[in-house]
């Protein structure tokens, strides 16, 4: 799994192999994370070699003028934030065919079932 946090610029935090469940040294890194607040939506560039996407995001970009990539791959945009912009997720998830999953509007019943993504492993 890679993971790129969408700042000013988007900048590669590393790759992680998650097995059997043990995420460990992903979470350090994202409980590691400074929050800046900015968001450069355009700065998102896709990669090829991606076959899924999980964007973490409230979808309030406020720096930067390009538009989000379009991806070719579902992006799945997750939401758990008071404010969020929901109409920008809906979209550039559903064009990837992906979906928003706005957490606080779902029950824990719907997001256990969200458990069919793939966490595939980067060589």
């Amino acid at each position: 799994m890679r993971l790129t946090r969408i700042r000013d610029v988007a900048e590669s935090a590393g790759i992680f192999r998650i097995r059997n469940g043990e995420w460990s040294v992903l979470r350090n890194a994202l409980m590691r994370s400074d929050y800046d607040g900015a968001t450069n939506f355009g700065a998102f560039v896709p990669d090829s070699e991606v076959r899924e996407y999980l964007l973490f995001s409230d979808g309030l970009g406020n720096y930067g003028d390009k538009p989000f990539a379009k991806v070719t791959v579902p992006l799945y945009a997750i939401a758990a934030a008071a404010k969020t912009d929901a109409t920008f997720l809906t979209h550039i998830a559903q064009r990837s065919g992906g979906r928003f999953i706005d957490l606080p509007a779902v029950s824990a019943n719907e997001v256990s079932g969200l458990s069919h993504w793939r966490w595939s492993s980067c060589s």
